[in-house]
């Protein structure tokens, strides 16, 4: 395990801050971007918990996905600000294009337990 921190926050120029209090993300914009496509919304947030899981490299908070549409629960990681903004703009550009995002999940149908 990583002595990296496992929870984050931003300062005023978007740059991950470590933090010791979770209950802060409760009171911040975690939003990136959000654009509607036709069907599709692509939503890009601020994760708040490094999502690297094995360390070693730069913590991953970001992330984009597709709700609705052909590419529903497509999903890409970054680990800055800056890449997450570049994301959500690629990702945008791909649904208009009507061209597969890389790595498109298969979609997965969710079954209740009786």
């Amino acid at each position: 395990m990583s002595d990296r921190p496992l929870w984050y926050t931003l300062d005023e120029n978007h740059n991950p801050v470590p933090a010791d209090d979770p209950t802060v993300f409760s009171q911040m914009d975690r939003k990136v971007a959000v654009t509607d496509v036709g069907e599709a919304t692509v939503s890009t947030v601020f994760l708040c918990l490094d999502h690297s899981m094995l360390g070693g490299h730069q913590p991953i908070l970001f992330e984009t996905m597709i709700f609705g549409g052909k590419y529903d629960g497509f999903q890409d990681r970054y680990c800055t600000w800056g890449e997450a903004v570049a994301g959500h703009q690629r990702t945008v550009q791909r649904v208009k294009d009507n061209s597969s995002p890389p790595d498109k999940p298969p979609k997965r149908k969710l079954r209740l337990k009786k």
